[in-house]
């Protein structure tokens, strides 16, 4: 990134020695052409940068017997080759034991579901009459993700009774 950085401001000072030395039509020419580059250089600047997945939101079900302290999960704007984590509060309020499970469904675009992953700490946990507890869910990006830039899914969690 120093080489082109470096590059530029050599084209940049070409061109503003150019400037001083041509005649008004060609001075405007010359003018367009520095703001045709610095364009390109922003353009290329942006384009260089890693690129963001913005996340707005994702549904998160509770099913009967199961209460959740939240109804939709803000993950905000998340690079790739990295983890966003949120916590919930999953309460079971039903009279008996129930075994959490976390299942992500109705991916939309598809193609999300192949390079973003939600994972919980509460898989197969046992959930007893009026207990809490907080789980942690984590929405990962794999640094492969292409094509997408924004996501929505839903997050059920259940409780099976044993």
């Amino acid at each position: 990134m120093k080489n082109v950085t470096k590059n530029l401001q050599n084209r940049m000072k070409l061109i503003r020695s150019q400037i001083k030395t041509a005649s008004k039509t060609k001075k405007a020419y010359l003018a367009l052409a520095t703001i045709f580059l610095v364009i390109i250089v922003s353009a290329t600047i942006v384009i260089s940068l890693v690129p963001a997945v913005s996340i707005p939101s994702s549904g998160v079900v509770a099913t009967a017997n199961l209460g959740l302290n939240v109804n939709r999960i803000e993950w905000g704007t998340i690079y790739p080759n990295s983890t966003v984590t949120k916590t919930v509060i999953v309460t079971n309020l039903g009279t008996v034991p129930l075994t959490l499970k976390m299942n992500v469904e109705d991916w939309n675009p598809p193609l999300a579901s192949k390079y973003i992953y939600v994972t919980w700490d509460r898989e197969n946990e046992v959930l007893y009459r009026g207990e809490s507890v907080t789980a942690s869910i984590s929405l990962t990006v794999s640094s492969q993700v292409t094509n997408v830039t924004d996501f929505s899914n839903q997050i059920k969690i259940s409780g099976v009774t044993q």
